[in-house]
């Protein structure tokens, strides 16, 4: 391709961007398209017919609006140049810049730096090498900066601080004093929001609609608040002057279509943090029970105890299965005030084709205390008879904590790093008695010290790690002391999600009434009941028992082969009549 002669008008487009809405002067989007203006004024050839801003949006993907109409726009055939302050404005991402060059070279468009003024053009092979070395420079700049965010994220939650980051409606911060402050025009509406609530007796989208009255609306939407924004105000602990921190975490993630991955973090991780309080303690605590009161009203349950058919958090999810057709039982509640659990077999709705067909019609539910008590009854006899359950597990704990033991990797990793320091410490020494003039005797003595410190620091590192070593008597005292703990767990008096989801594999309701409870060990038995399994609640209302079982024997299973020849390794059947 010939380049075309810079004789004739050329239509070009200016690009700006910023990562943070507080970014410097020197950076700001009118300081850069000034720049490219500056530029169009020294070169009459060239004709601005578009200019694009993205402001407060990261260069790592192209995931911007201005950049996509820049793309577009490009694409039209007509744009001969683009002009930016610098490859960073455009983008910090090999992906993306590749992208770009791409829609450039099949477009006939090179790009122009101002700030060196540089016109590069993609169809160049030195040009683009060296670009694409700085671009690799920019990326690195992205996740160098990701990095110390963490490091600043880490230290303010340690040191329990807010920043600009924490503000919420009814907040603003105070960029002089560097603290939370309350926004009083804002305050009053939050303050309106919690006595309509708890006093007014009015609902979430009634008080949406009196905020609308105010003017208060969303922020970014400029629409009427919606009902889980105004839920999740009342709901906040800021306004009683608690604010939590490291209630989210974020992935970096950058390259065409990339978008950063944000989770969730478990409440355990959360940091509370004190600051200005809008409402009283005593209001917020009134607008919480409210809330208790309404949605137990309205028999709203909350995320824990709703159907948990993919999340798992019923006691048996997951776990109770239709021995004839596969499918899973699902929690419900067979009666209207939903106070008795039972597990029911959803063939019908959720089978895969329309020609499937199951026989299981009789035993095609279950009551969750009926299989509470098969299954504590069920794990209780496999602890009390397989004491080598036990020596297993303090097998497994001494083999690996012996490995850990003698594992000194890390001591010689220390050890090599403190030779190393040896030599930089016996070549900065010699090179300060051969200094010729005093300022570099300064820099290298400097040098030494430093050297010294980091001695000082991997020694008692090593120190640590030796003192970490027990004797071998020692060891053995520990494990026993284990086993000891371990025996002591032998007999389990309640059951819940975690016991079951240590102790069974899978529960399967046969059409012909037996249930196959199928524990997680090699080990296992086989047991007959003869009777009606009946299960009811203690005096106290906590542990499941059985009633009026009769067992007719009990085979002990311990090869694993045989386990496979039991109806998907069938530890335990009984006979269930509803």
């Amino acid at each position: 391709m010939k380049n075309k002669p810079i004789t004739e008008t050329f239509l070009c487009v200016e690009y700006a961007r910023v990562s943070t809405a507080n970014e410097g002067q020197k950076e700001s989007c009118t300081n850069q398209i000034k720049l490219c203006d500056d530029y169009v004024m020294k070169h009459p050839e060239l004709r601005v017919v578009e200019r694009y801003v993205d402001d407060a949006l990261t260069g790592g993907n192209d995931n911007r609006p201005e950049y996509q109409k820049l793309l577009s726009r490009i694409r039209q055939g007509d744009i001969r140049y683009i002009l930016a302050k610098s490859t960073n404005r455009l983008c910090r991402s090999t992906e993306v810049d590749g992208q770009l060059q791409k829609i450039c070279r099949e477009n006939d468009v090179m790009i122009i730096f101002v700030d060196g003024n540089q016109v590069f053009n993609p169809f160049d092979g030195d040009a683009v090498t060296m670009h694409s070395i700085q671009m690799i420079f920019d990326q690195q700049y992205i996740y160098t900066q990701s990095k110390n965010g963490k490091i600043a994220h880490k230290q303010k939650c340690e040191k329990r601080v807010l920043d600009a980051t924490d503000v919420r409606y009814g907040y603003e911060w105070d960029y002089k004093n560097h603290c939370m402050v309350i926004n009083e025009e804002q305050a009053r509406m939050v303050r309106k929001m919690f006595e309509w609530y708890v006093f007014g007796g009015l609902g979430v989208t009634e008080i949406a609609r009196k905020l609308a009255e105010y003017g208060v609306y969303g922020e970014k939407s400029g629409k009427i608040l919606s009902a889980n924004t105004v839920s999740s105000r009342l709901a906040d602990s800021s306004y009683k002057g608690v604010f939590y921190i490291n209630k989210k975490g974020s992935k970096l993630n950058i390259g065409v279509g990339a978008k950063k991955i944000r989770y969730d973090r478990p409440k355990e991780e959360w940091v509370a943090v004190s600051g200005p309080a809008i409402v009283s303690e005593k209001l917020f605590d009134l607008a919480q029970r409210v809330r208790e009161e309404r949605c137990h009203i309205y028999d709203k349950p909350s995320k824990e105890s709703s159907q948990a058919r993919f999340r798992g958090t019923h006691l048996f999810a997951s776990k109770v299965f239709c021995g004839d057709c596969g499918s899973q039982f699902h929690f419900k509640y067979s009666d209207r005030a939903k106070t008795i659990g039972e597990y029911k077999d959803c063939f019908s709705k959720y089978k895969k084709t329309l020609d499937s067909v199951c026989h299981n019609k009789k035993y095609n539910r279950i009551r969750e205390n009926t299989l509470k008590g098969l299954c504590l009854y069920s794990i209780n006899e496999f602890l009390k008879n397989h004491e080598e359950c036990i020596d297993n597990i303090v097998k497994i704990i001494r083999e690996a904590s012996r490995e850990n033991l003698n594992d000194d990797t890390q001591i010689k990793i220390y050890q090599k790093k403190l030779q190393k320091i040896d030599k930089e410490l016996r070549k900065n020494l010699e090179a300060w008695r051969d200094a010729p003039d005093p300022d570099m005797k300064d820099d290298f003595l400097k040098m030494y010290q430093a050297n010294k410190a980091e001695k000082t620091a991997v020694e008692q590192e090593i120190a640590n790690l030796e003192h970490q070593q027990v004797s071998v008597e020692e060891f053995e005292k520990e494990i026993q002391r284990i086993r000891k703990k371990v025996e002591g767990m032998k007999q389990i008096q309640d059951i819940d999600r975690a016991v079951v989801e240590n102790f069974i594999d899978r529960i399967i309701i046969n059409k012909d009434g037996r249930i196959n409870v199928i524990l997680k060990f090699d080990t296992a038995f086989e047991a007959l009941f003869k009777t009606k399994v009946i299960s009811y609640l203690d005096s106290n209302g906590k542990a499941p028992v059985l009633k009026d079982i009769e067992i007719e024997e009990i085979k002990y299973i311990k090869d694993v082969r045989e386990l496979e020849e039991l109806n998907a390794s069938m530890l335990v059947s009984c006979s269930y009549r509803s």
